[in-house]
């Protein structure tokens, strides 16, 4: 009888929500406009027997999988800047630098320490014209005064160390949960940054709010002019928890990966990762009940949770990191004229490595992993969080 109860209680909470969400409208905003930097029409119109011929499909037989790297803590990011050199974040406030294969001792560049909950030095990406100009972005968390806030900052490469050049985008609110960011450049020269849900719901339509958005910005933090919504770096709109953005190298299309819900409508699971699209909405938390009219997701799990994290494509397959879940997934993806499918889903290092972090493809073409267990969540070797070598035989 208590079942029943329950069942009949989880319905009606339910029913209750959504008939509120449908009402739900993002405030008025000039329409939408066309992103004129996008893929051109030839691009974009590549027969998919021409896309899907040059892929081969490789099992985690056909690799050698090496530890490179030991003794980080909690590492979230890594950036290849050559062909001898790599930093990666650690979630204490440091960047460290790979040389040579080795990881160095002295700290790369340090952001300033914050004790607050789920704060941490969090993502780096390197400038499109590094080569030239040296510049490399992150972002991190920082106090002003009883306010804790997040920002994007601009450095310059000295070899040895950084410094820091200018602010990119400041004073966003810092969250107690879900708090952070993902930033990256696209072709297009853009620099794409995810936004996550801070577990404020009420906030994600609010058109004046980065929460729970993907924003569209210049590298010198400025707003592009063919922003799909004028004046404003918002590119999508209502995510959840969105991760990381990669790009399918052939057709420069972007695929987002997103967290589902941890216990927020008394729901769970419903990890997903999606094609990309300007000025999409994605509709959180209505798709937790209702898929119809809203962005349907490339790949889905409903039932059991497969946080995924950095993703990456590698030899004609999308590979994407998974923390609790704790596999590297193996996404076969295809192009079916405008629209995008799933073929097939394989599970490589299943339960091996612990919680995985990042997937990055160095200039070798050989594919790298983050581990990410010596924040308590997962079970750390001894030597610390690694770089995991994947390489084909």
């Amino acid at each position: 009888m208590k079942y029943s109860i329950k069942i009949l209680l989880l319905l009606l909470i339910s029913s209750c929500l959504s008939s509120c969400f449908r009402d739900i409208k993002v405030q008025d905003t000039k329409p939408p406009r066309q992103i004129q930097s996008e893929v051109s029409d030839s691009s974009s119109q590549i027969n998919s027997e021409i896309i899907n011929s040059k892929r081969e499909l490789i099992t985690e037989n056909d690799v050698n999988i090496s530890t490179w790297v030991t003794g980080l803590d909690v590492p979230w990011s890594l950036v290849f800047l050559d062909d001898n050199r790599a930093l990666v974040t650690q979630r204490w406030w440091k960047i460290t630098q790979v040389l040579w294969w080795k990881l160095q001792e002295t700290p790369y560049w340090r952001a300033p320490s914050v004790e607050f909950w789920e704060w941490w030095l969090l993502w780096i990406e390197k400038d499109p014209n590094f080569i030239e100009n040296k510049l490399i972005y992150v972002m991190y968390m920082y106090q002003d005064g009883d306010i804790y806030k997040e920002k994007i900052v601009r450095l310059i490469d000295e070899w040895d160390k950084a410094v820091e050049d200018s602010t990119i985008i400041d004073n966003i609110p810092a969250a107690k949960y879900h708090n952070g960011w993902r930033i990256k450049f696209w072709p297009d020269g853009k620099l794409y940054i995810t936004t996550w849900d801070a577990r404020e719901p009420d906030i994600a339509q609010d058109m004046n709010s980065l929460w729970w958005k993907i924003l569209r910005i210049n590298s010198d933090g400025s707003i592009p002019l063919d922003n799909p919504f004028e004046s404003s770096p918002i590119y999508t709109l209502w995510h959840r928890n969105p991760q990381w953005i990669t790009w399918e190298p052939e057709t420069q299309t972007a695929f987002i990966s997103t967290h589902g819900p941890s216990g927020e409508f008394l729901l769970t699971a419903r990890d997903r990762v999606d094609v990309l699209k300007p000025w999409a909405n994605y509709w959180w938390p209505i798709v937790a009940w209702y898929s119809e009219d809203y962005e349907d997701p490339l790949a889905y799990w409903p039932e059991t949770a497969t946080p995924p994290s950095g993703m990456t494509f590698w030899n004609g397959s999308l590979f994407v990191a998974t923390l609790k879940s704790e596999t590297l997934l193996q996404l076969e993806v295809q192009k079916s004229w405008d629209a995008w499918e799933l073929v097939s889903e394989n599970r490589w290092l299943q339960n091996k490595h612990g919680r995985l972090r990042d997937a990055v493809v160095w200039p070798d073409w050989n594919l790298y992993i983050l581990t990410s267990n010596a924040d308590g969540r997962g079970e750390a070797e001894t030597w610390g969080d690694i770089i995991l070598k994947i390489e084909k035989k």
